[in-house]
């Protein structure tokens, strides 16, 4: 459960798995206890990070998987990937069972680490480590619904060839049954309530900490070099024009692809910005604009919607990320 792995046997859904029967909500549920439990989580809540050690916090499908590769073939100075447990995911159940793992020393001049805590629970540590790096990645709340899907229906598809019998994942769900579905992020209930886009605006307001750098998903897509260049300054690391460009190479990705098994592939398909806007229905982008004026509200930044906060962030300019109109759609699932 790290963030890439040696093509080893991962089942989530086993033989057990009534999948037919299973909700939406079931089916996310049975993923993230796969992974991990409340114990990880809140033993993920209580560790303490040291000095200079890198924090990468983000949900899943934002590109996590892809920028930890970047960073660790960059503290190696362009080596090939080599062992599959240099990055502890921190509360995974594989991490649970050996904590020694996060008192470790790593390859290279610094530790990296992977979580999916909030900013909320992490937000203890972001005050009080100013020696430890925290970075998280946004990317906009329509695309990551759409990737969510795409990854448990890849999670689910990775199964079925053991049980063949089973339908297929499109014939089960929709794009838009998972939109109401807990947001593959590690939170504890008493650090309050959150949604994705709560997340997004808190890890906003803490732009300007020292601590902490924002990446925005769309900005890796466009220009990964200049992304790995502004991670490699934060980190203290040291390159050159060759080694960025090795590293973000297409190449590289595909070397990835052949030589670990992982749920968060870096296929080049899988990258894409603004799919999500022409897939799901109207229905279920009014429910996630509501979702992101709740979170507005709860915080009171008075940012109106992703748009408005990549401008923000990027001095009023949208580059070649541009907001889409959503096509109309006669049915929809959600409810």
């Amino acid at each position: 459960c790290l963030y890439y792995h040696k093509k080893i046997e991962v089942t989530v859904f086993g033989e057990e798995a009534k999948v037919t029967e299973m909700t939406a909500i079931q089916v996310a549920a049975m993923i993230e206890f796969c992974f991990y439990g409340k114990d990880g989580m809140l033993h993920a809540s209580q560790w303490e990070p040291s000095a200079g050690d890198v924090i990468c916090a983000a949900p899943a499908c934002v590109g996590q998987g892809m920028l930890l590769r970047w960073i660790d073939v960059l503290r190696n100075k362009g080596q090939p990937l080599s062992i599959a447990d240099e990055i502890p995911w921190i509360e995974s159940n594989d991490v649970e069972n050996h904590r020694s793992w996060l008192d470790a020393d790593q390859p290279g001049n610094f530790r990296i680490f992977k979580t999916h805590q909030t900013c909320q629970m992490l937000r203890s540590s972001i005050t009080s480590k100013k020696d430890t790096k925290f970075i998280s990645i946004l990317r906009e709340p329509v695309d990551f619904e759409l990737a969510w899907y795409l990854h448990v229906e890849k999670i689910y598809e990775t199964d079925r060839e053991k049980f063949p019998d089973r339908p297929e994942f499109g014939s089960l769900f929709s794009t838009d049954d998972f939109v109401t579905t807990p947001v593959p992020m590690c939170h504890l209930s008493e650090f309050g309530k959150t949604s994705y886009e709560l997340n997004l605006l808190e890890w906003f307001n803490l732009r300007n900490e020292k601590n902490v750098l924002l990446v925005f998903y769309e900005d890796l897509i466009e220009d990964g070099e200049k992304q790995l260049k502004r991670i490699a300054d934060f980190i203290g690391a040291d390159y050159d024009e060759e080694l960025i460009k090795h590293i973000v190479s297409e190449e590289q990705h595909v070397e990835a692809v052949e030589k670990y098994h992982a749920y968060h592939v870096f296929h080049p398909e899988d990258r894409s910005v603004g799919k999500g806007k022409e897939t799901l229905h109207e229905d279920s982008l009014a429910f996630l604009e509501d979702r992101w004026k709740d979170a507005n509200i709860g915080i009171k930044l008075n940012i109106k919607d992703y748009d408005d906060m990549y401008k923000q962030a990027h001095h009023g300019n949208m580059g070649s990320f541009k907001s889409m109109k959503a096509p109309k759609k006669s049915t929809c699932t959600i409810s």
